[in-house]
C-alpha cells in the first residue's frame, strides 16, 4: 500500500471518530451489492457509520486495510459464528 493511501485510512478513522475494539476480533463481512465473495480480516476500528478491517488472505497474509460503510454491510460475522456456520455445513 502506498503511504499516501495509509494518510487516508488515518484521515477516515479521525474524521468519523472510530475507536480501536479492546481486542481484534476476526471477522468475515459481506456486500452482497458489491462482491461475489465476503472479506476477512481483524476489525481495527470501528465508528456508528464505518468498519475498518485488517484484510486477511487466503493464505492468512495480512493484505492491508479495508473500511466500510456499515450500511452497505449485508452480513458481518465474527469468528464463532464463521465456526458455527463451518461446523452446520460440515454436519
Amino acid at each position: 500500500m502506498h503511504p499516501r493511501e495509509y494518510t487516508r485510512v488515518i484521515t477516515a478513522v479521525r474524521r468519523f471518530e472510530m475507536n480501536a475494539p479492546s481486542s481484534y476480533p476476526l471477522v468475515s463481512i459481506e456486500r452482497n451489492a458489491f462482491e461475489d465473495s465476503p472479506w476477512y480480516g481483524a476489525v481495527v476500528q470501528e465508528s456508528e457509520l464505518f468498519v475498518a478491517i485488517q484484510k486477511i488472505s487466503d493464505r492468512y497474509d495480512l493484505d492491508g486495510y479495508r473500511v466500510f460503510r456499515r450500511k452497505d454491510i449485508t452480513t458481518l460475522l465474527s469468528k464463532t459464528a464463521l465456526i458455527v456456520r463451518a461446523e452446520l455445513l460440515i454436519s
